[in-house]
């Protein structure tokens, strides 16, 4: 009986260990996509706190950009130093008295003439002397989805009205009446004869 208990005892504990380590695993996680000319952001989040490490993360240097500035620890002590000289790789070396920096934020920029497609980003090296390293993230690298920007349609003027014209249509006819040229003139004549007799009789 002690034995049976003994061994639920350490199964229940293996089983606690491990899910406390799945729970609080390293990970590097970014929104599924990103419109161009839009920002996204990819974190580098560590299951312990740190004073110091030495980060590359390398990205789709195609689709995306990224500046010094646009990447940022949680901590407010923490030193950050940024080298993105090198287009699709970003090196971050940082330090914090105070043993507190547990999450990386890096903000990307979609190229605004980036290729609709997937671009990767990936977690090459993270080294810490003391907790963290490379082999205890559960997820190095993570791909997010660039759409093509919807160009805005230019929008025409509306036509100006003309004055209605006089000039006939295809089929010989007055556009307002439809009558055959022939009719008028022939009414013409007649009103003309007319007018002739009328005098005349005077």
């Amino acid at each position: 009986m002690k034995k049976q208990l003994l061994s639920i005892a350490i199964v229940t504990m293996l089983l606690v260990a491990t899910l406390i380590s799945t729970v609080s695993a390293s990970t590097v996680t970014a929104g599924k996509s990103v419109d161009a000319g839009k920002t996204v952001t990819v974190t580098v989040k560590t299951d312990t706190k740190i004073d110091a490490a030495k980060v590359k993360l390398t990205y789709d240097a195609s689709k995306f950009s990224i500046a010094e500035k646009d990447v940022k620890a949680n901590s407010a002590n923490a030193s950050v130093v940024v080298n993105t000289e090198t287009a699709g790789l970003v090196v971050v070396t940082l330090y914090d008295t105070t043993t507190s920096v547990s999450e990386l934020t890096f903000t990307f920029t979609a190229k605004k003439d980036a290729k609709a497609g997937d671009g990767k980003f990936e977690l090459t090296e993270f080294s810490d002397a003391l907790t963290e390293s490379l082999d205890k993230f559960t997820s190095k690298s993570v791909t997010v989805k660039v759409a093509n920007s919807a160009t805005p349609s230019t929008s025409t003027k509306p036509s100006t009205s003309t004055k209605p014209s006089t000039s006939t249509n295809q089929n010989g006819k007055l556009p307002q009446t439809g009558a055959p040229l022939y009719v008028v003139g022939i009414a013409a004549v007649i009103v003309a004869a007319f007018v002739l007799m009328v005098k005349k009789a005077k």
